[in-house]
């Protein structure tokens, strides 16, 4: 199975929580995971930046396979370059956008919060 976690509050707790969801699914023995993609827009995209809380977190994932990208419209809103992010992640012309190509392509949604 195929999943798409969308995240775009710029929280604490909901940037940890959402990562915490990623790596249960990924933890989930019953749970047949192919590919995860966490893509975050507004606030969201606070947590992918390299001097984040939850910028360890993040690249423990990435090392798992997970797959993060960040809105590209919302990067620009907020004044956050590429190189702000954590190493490898992508991004996308918007995160909405993103999310619905996915969707489309097969893979299931979730949102958090």
């Amino acid at each position: 199975m195929d999943i798409v976690f969308h995240l775009s509050s710029s929280q604490s707790v909901d940037g940890a929580e959402a990562l915490a969801n990623v790596s249960n699914l990924l933890g989930d023995e019953t749970a047949d995971v192919d590919s995860v993609v966490l893509i975050a827009n507004g606030g969201g995209v606070q947590h992918l930046r390299s001097d984040s809380d939850v910028a360890d977190r993040v690249r423990v994932l990435m090392e798992h396979g997970v797959e993060f990208k960040a809105c590209r419209n919302a990067m620009n809103a907020q004044n956050i370059s590429s190189g702000d992010l954590v190493d490898g992640i992508g991004t996308v012309p918007s995160g909405i956008g993103g999310v619905a190509n996915l969707e489309s392509d097969g893979y299931s949604y979730i949102k958090i919060p």
